[in-house]
């Protein structure tokens, strides 16, 4: 399917809209896999905004590529070039690589991360925070570094 729009909400309260320009899914069955393995796939990548409770804009997330693993975890992986920008708080996060895990409403990464705000330029090792971006946990938090892609 191409140019699709999702909208996800909890107890009648939109939260978030999903675009992205083509989505393929694959069911174990057509995998000859597992029953486990049935997953959602975004090749070129999602946009995802997310929406205070008034329906303005929140946080902003955009990657490259992301896979939703449908059966049995709900859990999205996504990777390259991820950009996450808080409205509410001005930072902006990049990342290689991050989980969001949907029945937990967390999103995790334990790749080096580089984040702006207010009070300039930082890194760490990893994040941790909730699907809304309210509450943001930066792991071993550091000054300036190289950034690498690896």
């Amino acid at each position: 399917m191409s140019n699709i729009l999702l909208y996800r909400s909890d107890k009648g309260e939109v939260y978030a809209r999903l675009t992205s320009p083509i989505v393929q899914y694959f069911s174990s069955d057509s995998l000859n896999t597992p029953s486990d393995s049935s997953r959602t796939v975004f090749p070129k990548g999602i946009d995802v905004l997310f929406y205070n409770k008034d329906m303005t804009d929140k946080a902003f997330l955009t990657a490259n590529y992301a896979i939703n693993y449908t059966a049995n975890s709900n859990l999205v992986y996504l990777r390259d070039s991820i950009k996450i920008i808080n409205y509410n708080s001005h930072d902006t996060i990049f990342c290689l690589d991050l989980y969001w895990n949907q029945d937990e409403k967390m999103v995790y990464t334990n790749k080096n991360i580089r984040r702006y705000n207010e009070g300039g330029e930082s890194f760490g090792s990893g994040l941790t925070a909730n699907e809304q971006f309210d509450s943001v946990t930066v792991i071993n938090p550091h000054g300036k570094e190289e950034f690498s892609s690896q």
